[in-house]
């Protein structure tokens, strides 16, 4: 269903996946209606028994949804905040194996085939706890590599609440550690078990520049700042045509590939143009 979003303009997808669909209001819309789908198209499955699988399913999809990296808005509409334990990636492969496994071993048993599933799942549980005992794990690395490794002459050590640590593609054994340090972000790649810090980089973060304030006081700019995690910022300026504001979401940045780019035009006085998201206009006035 989410997918219909991206028929109204990427700031919509973007914004609203894991909204309505994925929030605790929505158990109230979605199941009851599939289930009455479900018995319409198989009379022999009880209306009560569709209804009670369909509420389970959707509930452990949303709980799935919130040790991810994109944050889901499970409190929808009492709360717009975005719940993300950013311990694993967004699509994780391990996720989608094991209970893919878990189905096709059961098909293939005469019996048995309940615990076979059963055991998948569980092995799900294992791997999200896992990740996120990882997560701290690489934290901690982060922290010590700020406070007491080469990036602490860099300088002050950031405060524990300012690091943020985001999986990446194959997690748990890669991570993306970001802290703020004043004007500058301190961007740190940890890998294997135990993490490591592989590669630290210090650079600006662009929020304070007046620029770049007068773009994130749009309504695009509102909006990426609504949904970013660890946002940072360039400015490209073209004479005679304003500048372009680039904002980034360090979380989803791979080998300097940011697939979520929003760019905010601003003429020579520094007003508002336009803005693109993902190279579409978007908030079009």
């Amino acid at each position: 269903m989410d997918l219909v979003l991206g028929f109204l303009g990427p700031e919509v997808y973007i914004l609203w996946h894991r909204g309505l669909t994925h929030a605790l209001a929505g158990l109230l819309i979605f199941p009851p209606a599939l289930a009455y789908l479900a018995h319409a198209l198989a009379p022999s499955l009880s209306f009560r028994r569709a209804l009670l699988l369909a509420e389970v399913g959707i509930a452990f999809h949303i709980l799935l949804d919130i040790p991810t990296a994109w944050g889901t808005l499970a409190l929808y509409p009492w709360s717009h905040a975005r719940l993300a334990l950013d311990w694993v990636f967004i699509i994780d492969p391990v996720l989608w194996a094991l209970p893919l496994g878990g189905v096709l071993l059961s098909l293939r048993r005469k019996s048995g085939g309940r615990r076979v599933a059963g055991a998948s799942l569980v092995l799900c549980a294992l791997y999200v706890l896992l990740a996120g005992a990882i997560h701290g794990w690489a934290r901690e690395r982060a922290r010590e590599h700020l406070t007491s490794g080469p990036a602490a002459g860099r300088g002050q050590p950031a405060a524990i609440g300012d690091i943020e640590v985001y999986p990446q593609p194959l997690a748990p054994w890669r991570w993306l550690a970001v802290a703020w340090r004043g004007d500058s972000l301190e961007v740190m790649s940890l890998k294997g078990l135990p993490p490591r810090v592989t590669g630290s980089r210090s650079e600006p973060h662009g929020l304070g520049d007046p620029r770049v304030r007068a773009a994130l006081m749009t309504e695009p700019g509102q909006a990426f700042l609504w949904w970013a995690g660890a946002p940072a910022c360039r400015l490209v300026s073209r004479a005679g045509e304003g500048t372009v504001v680039h904002l980034s979401d360090l979380r989803f940045v791979l080998r300097q590939v940011d697939p979520f780019e929003m760019e905010i035009v601003l003429d020579e006085r520094g007003d508002y143009v336009e803005a693109a998201w993902e190279g579409e206009q978007v908030f079009r006035r």
